[in-house]
């Protein structure tokens, strides 16, 4: 085993520990860097293998958002400050890049968010939503992705063809409207697995990469072998 293999075992082994002492944060964190590591060194098979506590992980953060509520539609730079837990959504001047800023200063406070970011109303009356994130599988840092997606907008909007939003929404969106349409957004960037840091709630992008990685570990890699399983169901 080489010594860059044990160190991303290494950061795995206490991932798998963090996630069974429900310190999901820790957890993500800890899968983040080993799958960084792992991508530099063009070890596929650990890929595949990172992304199921990942997505655990993510998916204990994202219930405790969704079982908090939709807390609030913000718009203006300075209201992104993260108090509660919750479902949040972002809307202009507030642009797609913003959510990044929000979703890490609340991942540093370990407070767990779900955020969206929708667009001005379409003349057709629907909503772009995007989800913009620096690539967390490249080696090289700063390539910027987006992706969008138009949904029905929640009901209780109105098209004005005014202001930064040109509409008004008389009040929060649903939590079903929320979580579908969050949903959408997680499908369409499915064939863009370079997305899983822009929408770490949507569970078919972390399948989406592992069944990537699998396919590429096809391929000749670098010798590593892994260690024999224990107990933990996620150990590495």
């Amino acid at each position: 085993m080489t010594p860059a293999v044990a160190a991303i075992d290494e950061l795995m082994d206490r991932a798998s520990e963090a996630l069974v002492a429900t310190e999901y944060f820790d957890s993500e964190r800890l899968c983040l860097r080993a799958l960084r590591q792992a991508r530099s060194h063009h070890d596929f098979e650990r890929m595949a293998r990172i992304c199921l506590p990942l997505q655990e992980s993510r998916r204990q953060m994202r219930q405790a958002a969704e079982q908090a509520g939709v807390r609030a539609a913000l718009s203006v730079q300075s209201d992104l400050r993260v108090r509660e837990p919750g479902c949040y959504l972002l809307q202009p001047p507030l642009i797609g890049i913003d959510a990044r800023g929000f979703r890490e200063s609340a991942a540093r406070r370990k407070v767990p968010v779900f955020v969206l970011v929708r667009e001005p109303m379409t003349r057709t009356g629907k909503w772009p939503l995007v989800a913009v994130a620096e690539s967390s599988v490249k080696v090289m840092a700063g390539s910027m992705t987006s992706v969008r997606v138009q949904t029905v907008p929640p009901e209780g909007v109105t098209f004005t063809d005014q202001g930064p939003t040109r509409d008004r929404m008389e009040a929060l969106p649903s939590l079903r409207w929320y979580t579908a349409s969050a949903e959408a957004l997680g499908d369409a960037a499915v064939a863009i697995v370079d997305l899983l840091d822009a929408i770490p709630e949507h569970e078919k992008l972390h399948q989406a990469l592992a069944a990537a990685c699998r396919a590429a570990a096809l391929e000749p890699l670098p010798q590593g072998s892994r260690r024999p399983p224990e107990r933990n169901p996620f150990s590495f």
